[in-house]
């Protein structure tokens, strides 16, 4: 997956979390004492993780992420991939 592919996936996530927890506040929806029915924090999960892209692009939108992979020079890779943004 490329980093525009993944950067719209992150991008969904972040904006349907953030509509369901506005939508729940406004509403006052409660599951229990304390616990909202809104979304939750999102963990993007990717079992195959390659070179990070994927982790890298939730990373810069403030999710929690999680990537597998068995090849560690991939893997160390990952580890060490930041999203440069763009300028304008």
């Amino acid at each position: 997956m490329g980093a525009d592919a993944c950067d719209a996936a992150c991008t969904l996530i972040a904006h349907a979390c953030a509509y369901d927890n506005q939508r729940g506040a406004e509403y006052g929806a409660t599951a229990g004492v304390g616990q909202s029915k809104a979304c939750p924090s999102p963990v993007v999960i990717d079992p195959f993780c390659g070179h990070g892209t994927a982790i890298a692009v939730a990373n810069e939108f403030g999710l929690d992420s999680l990537g597998v992979e068995l090849s560690r020079k991939r893997c160390r890779a990952a580890q060490t991939l930041t999203i440069l943004k763009a300028p304008g």
